[in-house]
């Protein structure tokens, strides 16, 4: 039989068995919140790092889409020098053979009226002149003999004199 002190100690070991219960409940309950929290931090380091990758890959794309738009450009670029690099040694040609036949200033000149044209097209389309003023700048440089010839901003330069030193 319990005597008056055993009833107690009962009542004791029974709250410490529910409180241990409780707190085997709550733990439970604190790992599933912290597992359920870890497998949302997951979830979204996995969306951030595709996200990321995304934008990697379009960097990627669009910077490769950048270096083929400058390789076109560099290519023109340098097809166009190699042109004017063509025909500048297509005009030397055509005066060294016309210093070779000795004493012939019609050819040089007419080859640097035809060079002079030339440039001044080449600066009229730079700066979008129009047909007349072009025809205009033409003209006054042959009426000139190739000794003076108009700018863009109108001035009239006079070509200095090749002499000997």
């Amino acid at each position: 039989m319990p005597t008056i002190f055993e009833a107690p100690n009962q009542d004791k070991i029974k709250y410490k068995e529910k409180q241990a219960e409780v707190r085997r409940k709550i733990s439970k309950k604190k790992n599933l919140s912290r597992r359920k929290q870890k497998h949302r931090k997951l979830e979204t380091d996995k969306k951030l790092r595709k996200e990321k990758n995304k934008e990697v890959i379009y960097n990627l794309k669009t910077g490769k889409i950048l270096v083929q738009k400058r390789l076109r450009r560099e290519k023109k670029t340098r097809r166009r020098l190699q042109e004017k690099l063509d025909l500048e040694n297509k005009r030397r040609g055509q005066l060294e053979e016309a210093l070779r036949t000795a004493g012939a200033p019609e050819q040089i000149n007419l080859i640097n009226d035809k060079t002079a044209e030339r440039r001044l097209k080449e600066n009229t389309k730079k700066r979008k002149c129009t047909p007349q003023a072009r025809k205009r700048n033409i003209k006054q440089f042959q009426r000139n003999s190739g000794k003076e010839y108009a700018t863009s901003s109108g001035k009239t330069i006079v070509a200095k004199k090749q002499g000997s030193r």
